[in-house]
């Protein structure tokens, strides 16, 4: 073209639009205007609003409500958008422009043709606005820019988000391969406009929210995985995504996120560990996504399952890699967090690809195998979370009552010592009693000093390590001091005819009491803090560390093998005392045998420290939340049951005691000797 002498070259691009009606309802038969009269229990439906196709179901309650339980109201300009996509796949208009309109083509979702110079361009002072030809009231369905300037202003919905997770389907089918930094800008955009959390309530009304909101991670994620540019940082409210791609000058992988949650900032980041990442292609793109609203959605379909940080997936074309993410914590606590990757297969959170490898009271870090079937990531919420402030308190109450108890029961046993323990079977029972009591009384006491002598803002100090230290001393002394018990229950029961010295009791007792607990609890200090990232205390307490040195497998592991062992003894014991119902026996007799079994049950449990078996259950995932409430209550309160079961319980200390209180003169009580006692209330 020619004009005012000077040629120039005028290329010219159009978008044409083929109009097709769509009707602004769709009316099911089956629904009315309305749910009609509300009837507890009865499930009704409606058709959607002026403007939108689809129908709602409701439930109405007790109370005479109608509330909301489905929905799948799909506007007319996203059923016009759904609708164009679905049909042939299509190149962007983005792609078939220079780069100088790019921006321009995003600005304005009303322009439908273009035109522009091409190589004078730059010899031209005509203006943009001269290359606009024409407009139209829609822009183009498969201009993906236009697409997200579309989505953004529609209103919120569950039928128009299970469709846009549609759309954003069917951009990736259009672009295999060649996605550009601006295509994956306008694809979050998207993306982020379902992810609001005015949205969240909306996911739930979705049919299958599982599986739009399982999709909606796979759609994001392989999106990002065919990037071709080098670098990309999106930042929208809900979705911030940060990448490049890998060269061999990059000597590391490291993705920081800073997001906004409810109000709150939350942080974290994702690596590619040293290792995996040697292995890693070259010029390939790797992309990580930070979700702060994801986590709820998903949640929320899922029972008894709470995130506790927000989701962070990655985009790695590698068969497998090894990553390490840190999470901030939502809700701060000492509880234990989960490390979980999404299933994509069974549409659900799994602990398989991952473990954790620290954490704190507002952090964990987790090491997660990345992997075609896990690409997203974050920490669940202890299912206790919510009550730890309960929990505290009875654990407080409850040793403070334990340390008071114990005393007690020391001056008892101390008053009456030499009328308790003229039999060697005596003897040995009340030293073990009072072992016992002394090694709970300390390990209690030194759980208080712990608590004092914490410092968050100091890693193992040395205060801490010897309150910690001490602690595990006493509470396994506790433990096999119950098993000194139960042995002597299991030689007075099956030895009967068999005797060993006194004094050789004493040693052997004293050898197991205190010699095994001092021996474990010594390694266990001096194999950890000997060693590089193995720390002996935890980050959180005064307490044996467990997500990096698992030091505290040194205090599990002998006190669940003396509670099963213990376990086994007081089983044999009821064995024995059942003997006499065999055969022809008097019901009186089955009757005092079958008292005699539970009374021998009720002591012999707290004493031998059954009742930590309870901790077991405590441990499984989704537990119910009353085991932890009743092993908090159980072992809290010990102190309370050895002074109950193992002293006041005992027919010599409360014929003695009976007597000092209800005779006038109290030194006569101390000439008394009492009379034989069955073999529970005397040996346990």
């Amino acid at each position: 073209m020619t004009c005012l002498g000077k040629s120039f070259n005028l290329m010219t691009f159009c978008i044409f639009i083929n109009s097709f009606l769509v009707s602004s309802q769709n009316i099911n038969e089956r629904c009315g205007k309305d749910f009609g009269d509300c009837v507890p229990g009865k499930t009704s439906c409606k058709n959607c609003d002026l403007g939108f196709t689809g129908t709602v179901k409701a439930e109405c309650d007790s109370g005479k409500q109608w509330n909301v339980v489905q929905e799948t109201c799909v506007s007319q300009g996203i059923g016009r958008l759904l609708q164009d996509l679905s049909s042939e796949p299509k190149k962007d208009v983005l792609d078939l422009m220079p780069e100088s309109f790019v921006n321009s083509a995003a600005s304005g979702s009303n322009l439908s043709l273009y035109a522009a110079s091409g190589s004078a361009a730059s010899e031209s002072s005509l203006s943009l606005s001269n290359t606009v030809l024409q407009t139209v009231d829609a822009c183009s369905a498969f201009s993906i820019s236009c697409a997200a300037s579309m989505v953004k202003v529609e209103q919120t919905t569950a039928g128009n988000i299970a469709s846009i997770v549609n759309i954003l389907n069917l951009f990736l089918r259009d672009f295999p391969g060649d996605v550009t930094k601006n295509k994956m800008k306008y694809y979050s955009e998207i993306a982020n406009h379902i992810l609001n959390e005015s949205a969240v309530h909306y996911w739930s009304l979705i049919p299958n929210s599982i599986g739009n909101s399982s999709a909606l991670l796979h759609y994001v994620n392989e999106f990002a995985n065919t990037v071709n540019d080098s670098s990309i940082n999106v930042t929208e409210d809900f979705i911030h995504m940060k990448g490049f791609t890998i060269t061999k000058q990059i000597k590391n992988i490291d993705f920081n996120f800073s997001m906004w949650s409810n109000s709150t900032e939350l942080t974290g980041s994702v690596s590619v560990l040293k290792d995996a990442f040697e292995t890693l292609p070259i010029n390939f793109p790797v992309v990580a996504i930070a979700y702060p609203t994801i986590g709820e959605i998903l949640s929320n379909q899922l029972q008894n399952i709470s995130l506790n940080g927000f989701v962070i997936s990655m985009a790695l074309k590698a068969n497998s890699s090894k990553l390490s993410l840190t999470f901030q914590k939502k809700t701060k606590s000492k509880a234990n967090a989960q490390c979980v990757g999404w299933d994509m297969e069974e549409k659900n959170w799994r602990s398989a690809p991952c473990s954790m490898y620290k954490e704190s009271y507002d952090t964990a870090t987790c090491r997660c195998d990345h992997s075609k079937r896990f690409t997203s990531f974050s920490i669940l919420m202890s299912p206790i979370t919510m009550e730890d402030e309960a929990l505290n308190y009875i654990s407080f109450v409850g040793i403070g009552i334990s340390i008071c108890s114990l005393m007690s029961s020391l001056a008892i046993e101390g008053l009456l010592w030499g009328h308790i323990t003229k039999t060697e079977i005596s003897y040995m029972r009340h030293l073990s009693i009072v072992n016992i009591a002394i090694s709970l009384l300390i390990a209690d006491a030194w759980f208080f000093v712990g608590t004092v002598l914490y410092r968050p803002d100091i890693v193992e100090s040395d205060a801490c390590i010897a309150a910690t230290f001490f602690i595990h001393l006493f509470y396994l002394s506790l433990f096999f001091w119950m098993l000194v018990l139960a042995l002597l229950i299991s030689y007075r029961v099956f030895m009967v005819y068999h005797n060993i010295r006194k004094s050789s009791l004493i040693y052997i007792a004293f050898a197991i009491g205190y010699g095994c607990p001092l021996i474990i609890s010594a390694i266990t200090v001096v194999a950890t803090i000997t060693q590089p990232n193995k720390p002996y205390v935890r980050e959180d307490g005064c307490w044996l560390n467990w997500t990096e040195s698992k030091a505290m497998l040194a205090f599990v592991i002998p006190a669940l093998l003396i509670v099963a062992l213990n376990f086994i003894i007081v089983l044999a014991v009821i064995v024995v005392l059942l003997r006499p119902m065999i055969g022809e026996t008097p019901r009186t007799t089955e009757r005092n045998i079958i008292v005699q079994v539970i009374r021998c049950i009720a002591i012999l449990t707290p004493i031998l420290g059954l009742t930590w078996g309870f901790g077991i259950a405590t441990v499984i995932e989704n537990s119910s939340l009353a085991f932890h409430y009743i092993f908090t209550i159980l072992n809290a309160f010990q102190g309370f049951f050895i002074l109950v079961f193992g002293t006041l319980m005992d027919k010599q200390v409360r014929e003695i005691l009976t007597e000092a209180f209800s005779s006038p003169k109290w030194i006569s009580f101390l000439t008394k000797n009492s009379s034989n006692t069955p073999v529970c209330s005397h040996i346990s």
